[in-house]
Protein backbone atom coordinates (compact mmCIF):
# COMPACT_ATOMS: atom_id res chain seq x y z
CA UNK A 1 0.00 0.00 0.00
CA UNK A 2 2.77 2.39 0.58
CA UNK A 3 4.58 2.54 -2.83
CA UNK A 4 1.33 2.48 -4.65
CA UNK A 5 1.27 6.38 -5.00
CA UNK A 6 4.57 6.33 -5.87
CA UNK A 7 4.10 3.55 -8.59
CA UNK A 8 1.45 5.91 -10.11
CA UNK A 9 3.75 8.62 -10.29
CA UNK A 10 6.95 6.96 -11.48
CA UNK A 11 4.94 5.09 -13.86
CA UNK A 12 5.00 8.59 -15.93
CA UNK A 13 8.89 8.35 -16.61
CA UNK A 14 9.25 5.68 -19.36
CA UNK A 15 5.46 7.18 -20.53
CA UNK A 16 7.54 9.65 -21.59
CA UNK A 17 10.25 7.80 -22.95
CA UNK A 18 7.73 6.13 -24.83
CA UNK A 19 5.53 8.40 -26.03
CA UNK A 20 8.73 10.31 -27.47
CA UNK A 21 9.80 7.61 -29.02
CA UNK A 22 6.74 6.82 -30.92
CA UNK A 23 6.69 10.28 -31.84
CA UNK A 24 10.27 9.60 -34.10
CA UNK A 25 11.70 12.19 -31.58
CA UNK A 26 13.96 9.66 -29.72
CA UNK A 27 17.57 10.73 -31.01
CA UNK A 28 16.78 14.19 -29.68
CA UNK A 29 14.69 13.91 -26.92
CA UNK A 30 15.88 15.50 -23.92
CA UNK A 31 15.83 14.08 -20.35
CA UNK A 32 12.10 13.02 -18.67
CA UNK A 33 9.82 15.66 -17.38
CA UNK A 34 11.18 15.63 -14.00
CA UNK A 35 9.67 19.17 -13.13
CA UNK A 36 6.30 17.55 -14.00
CA UNK A 37 7.17 14.45 -11.84
CA UNK A 38 8.39 16.63 -8.89
CA UNK A 39 5.49 18.82 -8.76
CA UNK A 40 3.10 16.11 -9.16
CA UNK A 41 4.83 14.52 -5.84
CA UNK A 42 4.75 18.10 -3.83
CA UNK A 43 0.93 17.86 -5.03
CA UNK A 44 0.75 14.95 -3.55
CA UNK A 45 2.44 15.52 -0.35
CA UNK A 46 -0.70 15.86 1.61
CA UNK A 47 -1.30 12.39 0.79
CA UNK A 48 2.26 11.79 1.82
CA UNK A 49 1.93 13.21 5.02
CA UNK A 50 -1.70 11.58 5.97
CA UNK A 51 0.01 8.14 5.30
CA UNK A 52 2.96 8.63 7.42
CA UNK A 53 1.13 10.29 10.30
CA UNK A 54 -1.59 7.53 10.39
CA UNK A 55 1.09 5.02 9.99
CA UNK A 56 2.97 6.02 13.46
CA UNK A 57 0.06 6.33 14.73
CA UNK A 58 -1.24 2.73 13.49
CA UNK A 59 1.60 1.20 14.83
CA UNK A 60 2.19 2.46 17.92
CA UNK A 61 -1.55 1.78 19.09
CA UNK A 62 -1.92 -1.61 17.44
CA UNK A 63 -2.24 -4.55 19.64
CA UNK A 64 1.32 -6.32 20.42
CA UNK A 65 -0.53 -9.68 19.81
CA UNK A 66 -3.54 -11.75 19.25
CA UNK A 67 -6.96 -10.03 20.27
CA UNK A 68 -10.87 -10.91 20.21
CA UNK A 69 -13.18 -12.32 17.90
CA UNK A 70 -12.02 -13.68 14.45
CA UNK A 71 -8.40 -12.62 15.16
CA UNK A 72 -6.52 -15.55 15.78
CA UNK A 73 -7.79 -17.50 13.12
CA UNK A 74 -6.72 -15.11 10.67
CA UNK A 75 -3.35 -14.98 12.25
CA UNK A 76 -3.15 -18.38 11.72
CA UNK A 77 -4.46 -18.26 8.43
CA UNK A 78 -1.67 -15.84 7.42
CA UNK A 79 0.68 -18.32 8.80
CA UNK A 80 0.16 -21.32 7.32
CA UNK A 81 -1.18 -19.91 4.21
CA UNK A 82 -5.15 -21.39 5.02
CA UNK A 83 -8.57 -20.69 4.22
CA UNK A 84 -10.56 -19.07 7.06
CA UNK A 85 -14.04 -19.63 7.95
CA UNK A 86 -16.61 -19.12 4.94
CA UNK A 87 -16.34 -17.06 2.52
CA UNK A 88 -12.90 -17.54 3.25
CA UNK A 89 -11.51 -14.23 3.21
CA UNK A 90 -8.22 -15.89 1.03
CA UNK A 91 -6.56 -12.23 0.16
CA UNK A 92 -6.11 -11.79 3.49
CA UNK A 93 -4.61 -15.04 3.87
CA UNK A 94 -2.13 -14.04 1.03
CA UNK A 95 -0.90 -10.60 1.89
CA UNK A 96 -0.62 -11.08 5.83
CA UNK A 97 1.72 -14.14 4.60
CA UNK A 98 3.98 -12.13 2.06
CA UNK A 99 3.89 -9.03 4.85
CA UNK A 100 5.08 -11.59 7.82
CA UNK A 101 7.28 -13.45 5.58
CA UNK A 102 9.25 -9.83 4.43
CA UNK A 103 8.60 -8.85 7.90
CA UNK A 104 9.98 -11.41 9.96
CA UNK A 105 9.75 -9.21 13.34
CA UNK A 106 7.61 -10.65 16.48
CA UNK A 107 4.73 -13.27 16.41
CA UNK A 108 2.01 -13.91 13.60
CA UNK A 109 -0.51 -11.53 15.31
CA UNK A 110 1.73 -8.57 15.45
CA UNK A 111 2.48 -9.15 11.78
CA UNK A 112 -0.79 -9.32 10.67
CA UNK A 113 -1.80 -6.42 12.63
CA UNK A 114 0.89 -4.09 11.57
CA UNK A 115 -0.95 -5.33 7.59
CA UNK A 116 -3.92 -3.74 9.32
CA UNK A 117 -2.17 -0.65 10.37
CA UNK A 118 -0.49 0.28 6.27
CA UNK A 119 -4.19 -0.74 5.19
CA UNK A 120 -6.01 1.89 7.26
CA UNK A 121 -3.25 4.23 6.52
CA UNK A 122 -2.90 3.71 3.02
CA UNK A 123 -6.93 3.98 2.64
CA UNK A 124 -6.80 7.34 4.15
CA UNK A 125 -3.80 8.30 1.95
CA UNK A 126 -6.19 7.46 -1.28
CA UNK A 127 -9.01 9.06 -0.05
CA UNK A 128 -6.94 13.02 0.47
CA UNK A 129 -5.48 12.06 -3.03
CA UNK A 130 -9.20 11.33 -4.43
CA UNK A 131 -10.46 14.09 -2.61
CA UNK A 132 -7.66 16.40 -3.97
CA UNK A 133 -8.76 14.95 -7.68
CA UNK A 134 -12.07 15.74 -7.15
CA UNK A 135 -11.51 19.99 -6.35
CA UNK A 136 -11.29 19.55 -2.45
CA UNK A 137 -9.47 22.08 -1.09
CA UNK A 138 -6.27 21.46 1.65
CA UNK A 139 -8.69 22.12 4.67
CA UNK A 140 -11.58 20.03 3.44
CA UNK A 141 -9.25 17.19 2.60
CA UNK A 142 -7.19 16.85 5.97
CA UNK A 143 -10.39 16.96 7.99
CA UNK A 144 -11.96 14.52 5.98
CA UNK A 145 -8.62 12.19 7.16
CA UNK A 146 -8.96 13.04 10.71
CA UNK A 147 -12.29 12.56 10.43
CA UNK A 148 -12.35 9.40 9.60
CA UNK A 149 -9.04 8.09 10.90
CA UNK A 150 -9.38 9.27 14.35
CA UNK A 151 -13.05 7.88 15.08
CA UNK A 152 -12.99 4.58 17.64
CA UNK A 153 -13.83 2.10 15.43
CA UNK A 154 -11.04 2.88 12.43
CA UNK A 155 -8.89 3.14 15.47
CA UNK A 156 -9.25 0.23 16.15
CA UNK A 157 -9.79 -1.72 13.21
CA UNK A 158 -6.44 -0.66 12.21
CA UNK A 159 -4.54 -2.22 14.91
CA UNK A 160 -6.06 -5.50 15.05
CA UNK A 161 -6.10 -8.59 12.37
CA UNK A 162 -9.45 -7.87 10.93
CA UNK A 163 -10.35 -7.78 6.97
CA UNK A 164 -12.29 -4.45 7.64
CA UNK A 165 -9.13 -2.72 7.54
CA UNK A 166 -7.84 -4.25 3.68
CA UNK A 167 -11.69 -3.82 3.11
CA UNK A 168 -11.10 0.04 3.54
CA UNK A 169 -7.79 0.19 1.43
CA UNK A 170 -10.27 -1.16 -1.48
CA UNK A 171 -13.06 1.05 -1.59
CA UNK A 172 -10.91 3.99 -1.36
CA UNK A 173 -9.08 2.91 -4.24
CA UNK A 174 -12.10 2.12 -6.01
CA UNK A 175 -12.98 6.08 -5.00
CA UNK A 176 -9.38 7.28 -6.37
CA UNK A 177 -10.35 5.27 -9.84
CA UNK A 178 -13.43 7.13 -10.32
CA UNK A 179 -12.33 10.97 -9.07
CA UNK A 180 -9.24 10.22 -11.31
CA UNK A 181 -11.06 9.02 -14.53
CA UNK A 182 -14.12 11.16 -14.07
CA UNK A 183 -14.11 12.16 -17.82
CA UNK A 184 -13.54 8.57 -19.22
CA UNK A 185 -14.53 5.79 -16.65
CA UNK A 186 -16.37 3.86 -19.22
CA UNK A 187 -12.16 4.01 -21.52
CA UNK A 188 -10.28 0.35 -21.17
CA UNK A 189 -8.42 1.59 -18.04
CA UNK A 190 -10.43 2.22 -15.66
CA UNK A 191 -12.84 -0.34 -16.61
CA UNK A 192 -10.05 -2.73 -15.91
CA UNK A 193 -8.40 -0.97 -13.18
CA UNK A 194 -12.42 -1.06 -11.51
CA UNK A 195 -12.33 -4.72 -12.46
CA UNK A 196 -9.20 -5.85 -10.70
CA UNK A 197 -10.03 -3.86 -7.66
CA UNK A 198 -13.94 -5.48 -7.03
CA UNK A 199 -12.08 -9.05 -8.06
CA UNK A 200 -9.45 -8.70 -5.56
CA UNK A 201 -12.10 -6.62 -3.36
CA UNK A 202 -14.60 -9.41 -3.37
CA UNK A 203 -11.53 -12.27 -2.48
CA UNK A 204 -11.30 -9.99 0.99
CA UNK A 205 -15.20 -9.07 1.92
CA UNK A 206 -17.78 -9.61 -0.27
CA UNK A 207 -19.71 -6.04 0.71
CA UNK A 208 -17.52 -4.87 -1.38
CA UNK A 209 -20.41 -5.67 -4.10
CA UNK A 210 -22.36 -3.42 -2.53
CA UNK A 211 -20.57 -0.35 -3.87
CA UNK A 212 -21.05 -1.73 -7.31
Amino acid sequence: PALWPTGVLLADVPREITRAASAGTSKTMGPPNVYGLMKRLSEDFDAVFVFFLFCALGVSGMAPSVTFGDAGEFSACAATLSLAHAPSYPLLAVMGKALGTALPWGNWAFRTNLLSALCGAGALALLVWALRLGGVGLPGRLGAALLLGLCPLWRYESGVTEVFALHGLFLAAVIWVLSRFTECLFAVRPMAALGLLFGLGMANHHTIALVA
